[in-house]
């Protein structure tokens, strides 16, 4: 799992990821290949989204779907992969 304190303590001052649903933002604290951990917990139906990961000036998009959904007692939140190449 990738967290973002860790990267940014070996690699770059400025890393976010995010959930993009339309036009709402999601926080993530950390990504993994199937599951990420929101900075918060929410209440989602699955559902597509992308998960972005931006380092500096450098961005990275994943298609995911939410496979479970999220439950807003959790931030844990299980995802497939929709795409195989990140863009």
């Amino acid at each position: 799992m990738i967290d973002s304190l860790e990267l940014k303590a070996h690699f770059s001052p400025d890393i976010s990821f995010q959930l993009i649903l339309g036009d709402r933002v999601i926080p993530v604290w950390a990504i993994g290949p199937e599951e990420i951990t929101l900075r918060e917990p929410v209440a989602l139906n699955p559902v597509e989204a992308d998960l972005v990961m931006q380092v500096d000036d450098w961005t990275r998009v994943w298609k995911v779907f939410l496979v479970d959904g999220a439950d807003p007692t959790r931030e844990r939140v299980r995802i497939q992969p929709l795409d195989p190449t990140p863009h």
